[in-house]
């Protein structure tokens, strides 16, 4: 056997050099220290040359704190919307000019002016925004916008935009009915928020999407905050007014977190909210055994015809990812089908089965929902065929508010699931008695057999309509946003197909499938949601007349746009 030498001096100095960075590393390792990496020469390969202590947030105890990485230096501060305040980081605020009193800070579009003005009754500060149509009396669409830097929802806490503001609608008055009002923070709207005749402030839970993306550096990233009012009709007295916005921590137990509903399950003590139990013994309030797998549940009860029961809870709704979008599903039974019992998720309803038997359904959510809080509402109504001291003691239950990201609902940034290939049940779809409105197997335009949209009438004077949520895209020059869809159309005379939009009639062709295309209003701001409804109407004979059933399919939505749409 060889026997080998001792080791030459450069030997045992480069066995010392390993030794002492290995004893180095694991020290740093102990320590909490984050080893910098080195090229190929063993050069330090980390940029940052000035203040260096840290690498992450994770370096940064303390709440609210981050690694504000420059490149070349990395130091600890508060995020985005904190100051240091007694060594703590806390809360300042990202709007500037939550007043609207300056000039510069907002940025008008549309149909929307700053004025500055004397404080009104309801207002809290001397300047707002208006949104009108002047003298024109033609539709209305406008926005006020601001870019604010946000923090990552990691580093801060649950926030709300508070907002207080007001919507004319006829004659002058109050009324709001001819006013759509939308507030959006980041890409994601919330339409329609709005419901009272006075001076409101009004608080919006920020979702997922609102906040700087967690794979972002630094204190925060600069998103945009949008108010704005489109009109539903050509009324001439529609207008709509913010006053004082501003970006808040939430209140505890306020808001979801991403991709959960407030005490959805219904096994704890908060989150839904019941209206004052009603003289005659309507009410709303949590039950056992009456939820999923009999556990406790959200009970709507109405002793008498005239009570009308409602529930809110909030739904964050998760960002849409590269594999799937989001989708609801929500558990419910009642113990009669006589009754009016609905589910609607920001104001859209949802196509609930009408049996007693208990159920869960599951809903693609409309693609602009992705990454926002949004109010669901349960409700019941006995209805008014009698007298309203009737006792009639109908109930109702929902439970499992559940939102995830789903494959079936497809990932378009535009419609959810255009093609209705998820079978889930419908949000959206309304019918009379005498019609229906469902997804279902059926030939398909490209040949061979799919799923596709299908609306049934059997009966004169009866309807099924269905309402799509369609996301406003930015349009190319000499072009405006369009949907286009493909149908068929029975060959009878009986079917009046319809679809409204912005713009323009559309003229259906009966017989075999066809492409049709629609106009969207070009005016309404970039990522807010416009409805196109399509309705099978059943006319020609007496009301009420029994048809021979014809059929309407409907399939393949896509957003997209248009030359004969521009503005």
């Amino acid at each position: 056997m060889r026997l080998l030498g001792p080791p030459s001096k450069y030997v045992m100095i480069s066995r010392m050099r390993w030794a002492t960075l290995a004893l180095l590393a694991g020290c740093n390792t102990i320590l909490g220290i984050r080893e910098i990496p080195v090229d190929g020469l063993g050069v330090d390969a980390d940029p940052c040359v000035g203040t260096c202590e840290c690498r992450d947030d994770a370096d940064c105890p303390g709440a609210h704190r981050v690694c504000n990485d420059q490149v070349i230096t990395r130091s600890c501060s508060c995020a985005a919307g904190y100051e240091p305040q007694s060594g703590v980081c806390t809360w300042s605020g990202v709007v500037g000019d939550p007043e609207i009193a300056q000039p510069g800070a907002w940025v008008t579009s549309g149909d929307a002016s700053l004025v500055a003005a004397p404080l009104g009754l309801g207002m809290l500060d001397p300047g707002y925004a208006l949104i009108t149509r002047g003298t024109t009396c033609v539709p209305m669409a406008g926005a006020i916008a601001q870019n604010v830097t946000m923090p990552r929802l990691s580093v801060a806490e649950p926030l709300v935009a508070e907002i207080n503001l007001y919507a004319e609608g006829r004659n002058g008055g109050g009324n709001n009915d001819d006013t759509n009002i939308g507030v959006a923070v980041g890409a994601v709207w919330t339409s329609n928020v709005f419901d009272n005749s006075y001076w409101q402030t009004y608080r919006q839970c920020l979702g997922e999407s609102q906040y700087a993306p967690e794979s972002s550096k630094g204190r925060g990233v600069s998103i945009q905050i949008d108010g704005a009012a489109d009109s539903v009709n050509s009324r001439c007295d529609a207008a709509a007014y913010f006053d004082h916005i501003l970006v808040v921590p939430a209140n505890a137990g306020e808001c979801p977190m991403p991709g959960a509903a407030l005490n959805g399950d219904a096994e704890g003590t908060g989150g839904w909210y019941f209206p004052p139990a009603l003289v005659s013994g309507g009410s709303a309030a949590f039950e056992a055994g009456c939820g999923e797998q009999t556990s406790r549940c959200v009970k709507l009860t109405s002793r008498q015809r005239c009570d009308y029961v409602y529930a809110d809870d909030l739904v964050s709704v998760p960002a849409r990812t590269e594999t799937g979008s989001p989708s609801l599903s929500i558990f419910h039974a009642r113990n009669t089908t006589t009754s009016s019992f609905g589910v609607m998720i920001d104001t859209l309803p949802l196509d609930l089965s009408s049996s007693t038997q208990p159920t869960t359904e599951r809903y693609c959510l409309p693609a602009y929902m992705a990454g926002g809080v949004y109010k669901l509402r349960a409700w019941l109504y006995p209805g008014t065929a009698g007298v309203c001291t009737d006792a009639v003691n109908v109930t109702a239950s929902v439970d499992a508010v559940r939102v995830q990201n789903d494959p079936a609902c497809g990932t378009n940034e535009a419609i959810a699931d255009p093609g209705f290939e998820s079978s889930y049940s419908l949000l959206g779809a309304a019918a009379t008695s005498g019609s229906t409105v469902a997804t279902g197997l059926d030939s398909v335009h490209g040949g061979g057999m799919g799923r596709v949209l299908l609306m049934t009438n059997g009966r004169t004077c009866e309807y099924g309509r269905y309402t799509a949520e369609v996301t406003t895209r930015t349009a190319p020059a000499g072009t405006g946003p369009a949907l286009s869809f493909w149908y068929r159309l029975p060959g009878g005379t009986n079917s009046a197909f319809t679809v409204t939009s912005h713009k323009g009639t559309f003229t259906p062709t009966r017989g075999g499938w066809a492409q049709g295309l629609v106009c969207l209003d070009p005016k309404v701001a970039v990522g807010r949601p416009q409805p196109v409804m399509f309705q099978l109407y059943l006319s020609n004979a007496t009301c009420g007349t029994a048809v021979s059933g014809e059929t309407l399919a409907l399939d393949d939505l896509e957003a997209t746009f248009a030359a004969a749409c521009a503005p």
